[in-house]
């Protein structure tokens, strides 16, 4: 394991960070030491491409999260045809991403694509310009700047839904009916026993799931290359692309490392936070008696600073994705 790890993981990274030190002038390398790192300062393209990667990943993983969460429950409750809708619902996780990419340019197509005509036929697109949603009907779904994003985080969570679904629905198996019927007894309400009950029983499940899928979403290349290559200009331009705009595009292999490596700590970090959790025993057996006994434990969460945490950090992601996109913000909330 340490050869492998060795010799697919760290010598990539350590050549890299050669590669990061230098500059290429004709056939030669030559070493610049950190000029690269310190032209990524006043690089505009850079500071774009990192806002939004954070962007792309951060609306992303909420709608998964909701929209998988709500289908994991809506399946879990459901008797009769799970399993044939549970296949179903895999089928956008498992089309290859090119398949992907081209069936929704094709259909966000501004004048062939089914998405507007479907919404004019409906009334809605015109109701959406009056309402100010979109500058102009018809709408170039991946060629108007401000839709631009919003459309590529669409087609990345119609994507990765499935996945959250599956993840969240083996998880809704193994939480103890016992539980449920705990909190019933107590006189809990259905909010009650999801936000005391469902949640808790998730939490690990959660987690997981959404540190695995920001790290992919993170480093996503493939999706938003193939539908609109950054474009226009460098709005959905995350900063893998101008990475690789640096090293394979303009051939300058130093800069574009240099790009990577700065965001390696990120990356990094996430990968932490993921092998501690994978770590942690989340199945421990726990006696009849004690499971009975964790609805009424979940009451502790009931202080003052448990209870305003969720909400501090769901203000501070909502003011920095307002800060960072206010105009995705305010059209993702209308």
């Amino acid at each position: 394991m340490a050869v492998l790890v060795g010799g697919l993981v760290l010598v990539p990274i350590a050549r890299s960070i050669i590669t990061s030190t230098t500059e290429r002038h004709g056939q030669d390398s030559v070493f610049v030491g950190l000029d690269n790192y310190l032209a990524l300062v006043g690089d505009d393209q850079f500071h774009t491409g990192v806002v939004n990667s954070f962007v792309f990943t951060a609306y992303a993983e909420v709608f998964k999260v909701v929209l998988g969460l709500a289908a994991a429950l809506l399946l879990h409750h459901r008797r009769r045809g799970r399993a044939l809708l549970a296949g179903l619902l895999l089928v956008p996780w498992v089309v290859p991403t090119v398949v992907t990419a081209f069936s929704w340019r094709a259909l966000l197509d501004p004048i062939f694509g089914s998405v507007n005509t479907l919404l004019t036929a409906t009334g809605i697109g015109p109701l959406l310009a009056s309402a100010h949603l979109v500058d102009s009907w018809p709408a170039g779904w991946l060629s108007d700047p401000s839709l631009a994003m919003p459309s590529v985080i669409l087609v990345n969570v119609w994507k990765g839904v499935p996945f959250f679904t599956v993840c969240f629905l083996a998880g809704l198996k193994a939480i103890p009916a016992d539980l449920y019927e705990a909190a019933t007894i107590d006189g809990a309400s259905a909010w009650q026993r999801f936000a005391n009950v469902t949640l808790p029983g998730l939490r690990h499940v959660i987690t997981v799931t959404v540190t695995l899928s920001s790290i992919w979403t993170f480093n996503n290349f493939d999706l938003i290359w193939l539908l609109t290559q950054g474009g226009p200009g460098d709005v959905t331009a995350p900063y893998v692309l101008i990475a690789y705009s640096k090293a394979i595009l303009q051939l300058q292999y130093g800069a574009g490392a240099a790009v990577t490596l700065v965001m390696l700590p990120i990356i990094g970090g996430l990968v932490f936070v993921l092998v501690r959790l994978l770590r942690q025993d989340s199945n421990i057996k726990l006696p009849r008696r004690r499971r009975a006994t964790l609805w009424t434990g979940t009451r502790r969460w009931a202080g003052p600073a448990r209870k305003a945490l969720p909400w501090v950090i769901t203000a501070l992601v909502t003011g920095l994705l307002l800060w960072a996109s206010p105009e995705i913000f305010w059209k993702a909330a209308g």
